[in-house]
């Protein structure tokens, strides 16, 4: 397994719906309801703020580079014992590894099914096989890396005798009228080359106003200055933050300070603790602001809109209500906190007011 960073954030860390930092409310009431916020941060200008214009142009090449995706996607694997390996390529395999003339313990396999380039084996075996024709018996004359897990194979030259039996290739459906009415609601390849520009431009137009959206929420959280941070709210971070990477270090089966060494890449457990500090008082600066901004401007929420944003997300991920629970044991309400999915439609809320209420400059 190789080492993942985790990464604490530190900025912009309200745009992420799935925060794994449990907002804290107020004795069952509304975040921050209690405060008088204008005693604890003065949030800067949040209308009329300038951002750059932008205009959506969707290339042939894109279009194309898309359906060649789609057709990818939509094709099926099919086994052949012709050919020669290719990179990439998931290939059947029998073979047998020999140290000092002897087959050694978990060196042999019939039927193995091998992907090329996947580094499932030692340096040379894989890229040993490019070029062998289905059919034909190879031997790889190779060496066991001096810190390979096997103390007794560690720096050993070896000989793997390998004969490949068959190749899975993808086949690819071709582009015509019968696919497109098999993949699409449309019926003829010129409908569906539009529908596919259509989806483009939705795309680029929705991560284009999500940068205008960004660009503005970074320069008011810039612009506002905390007078104090309560207390009470940034220990609630840090806590729940601190509980996070406990779970995480158990799920690892490790000990915490070590998980925190290997995985987040710090020295210590004070060394992490600074941080998360730093991290609650980013995080509860940006939510003072939100909720001020909501407050202030009579920004509400629905139940119906509620249960749409579940939705909407859950269909960004390829799930249902139901899959996802079926999948994750739990709602996603469950998995992500109910305060924090009020907050996401909170902040979209007042990213959107922000946004109407700005001066858009013109495309140079």
């Amino acid at each position: 397994m190789g080492k993942k960073k985790w990464i604490i954030v530190g900025a912009a860390v309200l745009v992420a719906v799935a925060v794994t930092v449990t907002l804290l409310l107020m004795d069952g009431g509304k975040p921050y309801s209690k405060y008088d916020l204008t005693e604890y941060i003065t949030v800067g200008e949040y209308t009329g703020l300038e951002v750059d214009g932008f205009e959506i142009s969707v290339s042939k090449a894109e279009i194309n580079t898309r359906i060649q995706e789609n057709l990818t996607a939509a094709g099926t694997t099919k086994t052949v014992e012709e050919g020669v390996v290719a990179d990439g390529e998931t290939i059947i395999i029998d073979f047998a590894g020999k140290v000092d003339g002897k087959v050694f313990d978990g060196g042999s396999a019939n039927d193995q099914s091998l992907t090329i380039g996947s580094g499932s084996f030692i340096d040379g075996f894989e890229s040993g096989l490019i070029g062998v024709e289905v059919g034909k018996t190879v031997d790889l004359d190779l060496t066991f890396p001096e810190d390979y897990s096997s103390t007794e194979l560690a720096g050993k030259d070896v000989v793997f005798t390998v004969t490949v039996k068959s190749r899975q290739i993808l086949v690819v459906p071709t582009l015509d009228d019968a696919f497109v009415k098999d993949n699409s609601e449309v019926d003829t390849v010129a409908e569906y080359k539009s529908l596919i520009k259509e989806q483009l431009t939705a795309e680029k137009t929705d991560a284009a106003v999500l940068a205008q959206k960004q660009k503005l929420w970074g320069a008011i959280v810039s612009a506002s200055e905390v007078i104090k941070y309560p207390d009470k709210e940034v220990q609630a971070v840090i806590d729940s933050t601190v509980t996070e990477y406990k779970g995480y270090a158990e799920q690892y089966e490790m000990e915490y300070v070590e998980f925190l060494q290997q995985y987040v890449g710090v020295e210590d457990e004070a060394d992490f603790n600074a941080q998360v500090a730093d991290y609650a008082k980013v995080l509860v600066k940006e939510e003072m602001i939100l909720y001020y901004i909501a407050d202030k401007e009579d920004l509400r929420t629905s139940g119906e809109e509620y249960d749409q944003f579940i939705t909407d997300t859950l269909a960004d991920y390829g799930y249902t209500e139901d899959s996802f629970k079926e999948t994750q044991g739990k709602t996603y309400e469950d998995a992500v906190g109910k305060d924090t999915i009020q907050r996401q439609l909170y902040l979209n809320k007042v990213q959107e007011f922000i946004l109407s209420n700005a001066i858009v400059n013109p495309v140079k």
